[in-house]
C-alpha cells in the first residue's frame, strides 16, 4: 500500500497502544512536509545537512543555531564505557561552528568546522525554521570513521570559503 512498516523489538511510539516491547508499526505518509533531515554527512572541514523543505536562509546561515559535539568510547571486555574526549580524558569535545552556508536551492546547509576529527560518536544539533516560518529543532548522531571531501559546486553551493580558524563556542 506504499506505507513503511517496521517490525522487531522496541517498536513503540507513533501513536501505538501496544503494551509489549516487540511489535509491528506503520509510518503513515501524510503528504505534509517534514523537517527531518534527508541526509547528514560528516565531511572534511564540516558537516552537510540536507532537508526536503526550503529553509529560512537568515536563521540557517547563523552558526549559533548549531551545536556539535564528539566523543569516543574505550573498547574493553566489559560492557559499556564512559564518554571520552579525543585526548582520552573523561568528557565530550564541543566544536565551534565557524560558518554556516546555505545551498542555492535553500534546502541544504554546510557547517564549517575546521579540522573536524573522525570520532566514534558525533552529535549535531540545530534550531532552524522553514522558509514559511515553521520553527523546528532536533539533533542527530553519527559515527564518522572517515570524512569525505566536500565539493561545494557538486553539492549545490556557491563558492564556500572556509576559515581554518576554530570558532569559539557560543
Amino acid at each position: 500500500d506504499g506505507q513503511l512498516y517496521l517490525s522487531g523489538f522496541q517498536i513503540r511510539g507513533w501513536g501505538t497502544t501496544a503494551t509489549r516491547v516487540a511489535g509491528l508499526a506503520r509510518l503513515r505518509y501524510t503528504g505534509q512536509p517534514t523537517t527531518l533531515p534527508r541526509e547528514i554527512m560528516a565531511m572534511e572541514n564540516g558537516i552537510l545537512l540536507r532537508f526536503d523543505v526550503s529553509l529560512d536562509r537568515n536563521r540557517a546561515s547563523r552558526r549559533e543555531n548549531y551545536r556539535v559535539a564528539s566523543w569516543h568510547y574505550q573498547r574493553t571486555h566489559k560492557y559499556g564505557s564512559p564518554q571520552l574526549k579525543s585526548d582520552g580524558t573523561a568528557g565530550i569535545d564541543w566544536h565551534g561552528v565557524s560558518s554556516a552556508h546555505v545551498s542555492r536551492d535553500g534546502r541544504s546547509v554546510f557547517l564549517g568546522l575546521p579540522a573536524l576529527p573522525p570520532a566514534m560518536q558525533l552529535r549535531v544539533g540545530w534550531t532552524l525554521a522553514t522558509r514559511d516560518g515553521l520553527a523546528f529543532a532536533s539533533n542527530a548522531h553519527l559515527s564518522p570513521a572517515v570524512l569525505a571531501p566536500f565539493d561545494a559546486a557538486a553539492e549545490g553551493f556557491d563558492a564556500v570559503r572556509l576559515d581554518g580558524t576554530p570558532a569559539a563556542l557560543p
